[in-house]
């Protein structure tokens, strides 16, 4: 969002919003509403809201999910053909879940100004080396499950992350797998559990000549049946935070309401990328 506000594409929406007796921005979640904010301006309305978690397969490493990242490296993998990790992937992916690793060891993306990189540092290396740990664990039986397709919904693998439609998935095409959902674990054992955001925001196009149509048409999707409506779709929470519950989105197995629940409450210490133009 950042690139199409600073080259003019979209429309400066504070003077509509703060018109507008709908949109109101303490109700969103806080970490949602940040990503459309450019410069002190804001650029888009949240609309749905998601962050990744810890799946893990209780058949391998029992019911209770590491709580530190000792705890995860350690984790006892007694049959050679299981791998402890599926990788974080390439490209977008790959930045995307590295920000998790950086989150639970207190590393920052940014400096506090937006001015210069910051996980250059001890923080940002150590995390760094924590996903290459997990990579090695097994490197030889890793790689191949890695590269085979839906391993840990095959049961070779401990743990993976995931969003909301990875629980879906799951439940869709591995009705039998044993597997539970839990927050991302910390460096240190007792430290808050953060995770990246991701979603959808609405914005205008600043060359529209029927802004506050578009203003209305948002203030439509955002009504409580509406925007709940399209959780539904998509799989997503609804952005603004009452709203948002187990109940606004669907589930394959009833009993996976209680995992969507664990995304729910791991949202509420979403940590959002820096909005900085490239």
């Amino acid at each position: 969002m950042s690139d199409f506000a600073n080259d003019g594409t979209l429309a400066c929406l504070d003077d509509y919003i703060a018109e507008s007796e709908v949109i109101d921005n303490s109700k969103f979640f806080q970490s949602g509403l940040a990503t459309s904010i450019y410069k002190g301006k804001q650029y888009g309305v949240p609309l749905n809201m998601t962050t990744s978690v810890l799946f893990y397969n209780k058949n391998i490493v029992g019911e209770e999910a590491p709580k530190s990242w000792d705890e995860w490296l350690n984790t006892p993998i007694e049959n050679s053909q299981h791998s402890l990790f599926d990788g974080i992937g390439t490209g977008g992916y790959a930045g995307w879940y590295y920000q998790d690793f950086l989150a639970n060891n207190g590393g920052k993306l940014l400096n506090d100004a937006g001015t210069a990189v910051a996980f250059n540092d001890a923080k940002g290396v150590a995390a760094a080396k924590m996903i290459q740990d997990l990579y090695t664990f097994d490197k030889r039986q890793a790689s191949q499950n890695r590269s085979s397709n839906n391993a840990f919904g095959r049961g070779q693998i401990a743990y993976k992350l995931g969003s909301s439609n990875d629980i879906d998935a799951l439940d869709t095409n591995f009705p039998t797998l044993n597997y539970g959902i839990a927050k991302i674990p910390p460096s240190v054992a007792g430290q808050t559990s953060y995770s990246n955001m991701g979603g959808e925001n609405l914005v205008v196009f600043d060359h529209s000549p029927n802004k506050k149509n578009c203003i209305k048409l948002i203030e439509f999707l955002l009504r409580k049946e509406n925007i709940n409506r399209i959780a539904s779709f998509t799989g997503n929470f609804p952005a603004i935070e009452e709203y948002a519950s187990v109940d606004s989105i669907p589930v394959v197995r009833e009993e996976s309401r209680a995992r969507k629940a664990v995304i729910l409450d791991q949202l509420s210490t979403s940590v959002p990328r820096p909005v900085i133009p490239k």
